[in-house]
């Protein structure tokens, strides 16, 4: 997975095939970089994925609680 924004984010994408497996496969690299996200799925099986953008921040005084943007 191949993330081309420098906008300080993961790079995530969601998984599912048509037997009931899902997952996520995430690029914690950086801008500019590639992550391989290497996965056992069954012969012939169809896999579905979906692309997501996720910001998870620390605000202060949050008691590291995330704040989901």
């Amino acid at each position: 997975m191949y993330d081309r924004a420098s906008d300080g984010a993961s790079a995530v994408a969601r998984w599912y095939t048509d037997y009931g497996r899902w997952g996520t496969c995430h690029n914690a690299h950086g801008y500019s970089t590639w992550a391989v996200c290497d996965k056992d799925f069954a012969d012939l099986a169809a896999v579905a994925a979906t692309l997501n953008l996720q910001r998870v921040r620390s605000q202060p005084g949050s008691a590291g609680q995330p704040n989901l943007r």
